[in-house]
C-alpha cells in the first residue's frame, strides 16, 4: 500500500480541493467512497465546526464538539 498526503497553505485549501475533485468524479459516473471535510467557522470564535461529507450518498456527519468558550 501506499500513503500519500497534500499539505493545506493559504493559497490553497485541501478540503475543498478534495471535495470538489469527489463532486466532479461522482458527477462523472466514477464510484467513489470515502469522506471528504467540511470547516464550518463559528461567528465570533477562532474555531470551526468540522464535519466529513460520507462518499458517495453526501451524508454529513459532525465530527466536532463544541467544548464552550476559552477561559482566560
Amino acid at each position: 500500500m501506499k500513503l500519500a498526503y497534500v499539505l493545506s497553505t493559504p493559497d490553497l485549501n485541501v478540503n475543498e480541493l478534495l471535495a470538489t475533485c469527489a463532486a466532479q468524479l461522482i458527477g462523472d459516473g466514477v464510484h467513489v467512497a470515502g469522506t471528504t471535510q467540511a470547516n464550518t467557522p463559528r461567528p465570533k470564535d477562532h474555531r470551526c465546526d468540522m464535519d466529513v461529507c460520507v462518499l458517495p450518498d453526501g451524508k454529513m456527519i459532525r465530527i466536532s464538539q463544541d467544548l464552550g468558550g476559552l477561559q482566560a
